[in-house]
């Protein structure tokens, strides 16, 4: 309602644009920006063992696989959860890290102990230490199903950690499959569970 008043509109991926021309904005009212970041912000020199250790109490060995976001439905959470449970199950020094906050938690904290995930899961809220988060991680995983273009998964390239997403707005123009990470379809907890194991298992891959 309030953006048809607007001279102009921002939008950080074109299919945010398509949907807007869709809802009937012309074509010269809509800009296309694609989101970025500040690199050089994303550089650390501390081991990552040792931040493992200082931020979150674990061990050099405990692989982290992240998720960063709003706990939102739109965001695919209880996908990530699923796909925990079934990691978990295989590779028990995994553990889970959960960034961000919203409407969701209270749910996805229940789901947490329903699936048996409390000692792999570790709900952290809202971090203002961002850059030596990612440091610490071994993989990022978005599972959203609607984005423009995170600024999570930006960030953690621009940390050189590995990447799975879901193939949703303009992801596909920084993830490319088998390349810069793994691009699956939303809503598929046992497709992200294989891909995780699969850059678990091949470290040669997760470092490319």
């Amino acid at each position: 309602f309030f953006l048809k008043f607007a001279g102009k509109v921002t939008a950080v991926s074109q299919e945010i644009k398509d949907d807007l021309l869709r809802k009937g904005f012309k074509d010269q009212q809509v800009a296309v920006i694609d989101n970025g970041i500040h690199i050089e912000k994303f550089q650390n020199d501390v081991p990552a063992g040792q931040l493992k250790r200082t931020l979150f109490h674990l061990s050099e060995d405990n692989f982290v696989v992240v998720i960063v976001g709003r706990l939102a439905p739109e965001k695919g959470h209880d996908i990530f959860l699923k796909a925990a449970q079934a990691v978990a199950e295989k590779y028990p020094h995994v553990k889970f890290l959960i960034i961000g906050d919203g409407p969701l938690r209270a749910s996805l904290e229940t789901m947490a102990v329903q699936l048996g995930l409390s000692r792999y899961v570790i709900f952290a809220g809202i971090r203002d230490d961002m850059p030596r988060v990612y440091a610490m991680c071994d993989l990022l995983v978005n599972a959203s199903y609607i984005e423009g273009l995170p600024m999570a998964i930006l960030e953690a390239m621009a940390a050189r950690v590995a990447v799975i997403a879901t193939n949703v707005g303009a992801v596909a123009k920084v993830i490319t499959g088998g390349k810069s990470g793994i691009c699956m379809e939303p809503g598929d907890p046992e497709r992200l569970a294989k891909a995780i194991i699969e850059l678990i298992e091949d470290k040669e891959k997760r470092k490319q």
